[in-house]
């Protein structure tokens, strides 16, 4: 899983295919929300 900051936002992903590089975004949380309670769920 990899997250990255945008805006606002943490953007998460994760990585479904190598060469053709696509991606699946798993969440998008604002910075205001709690990351440790919401990544559990």
């Amino acid at each position: 899983l990899f997250g990255l900051r945008v805006g606002r936002h943490i953007v998460f992903y994760r990585k479904i295919q190598f060469e053709g590089k696509e991606i699946e975004i798993t969440r998008i949380l604002h910075e205001r929300m709690d990351l440790k309670n919401r990544v559990k769920e």
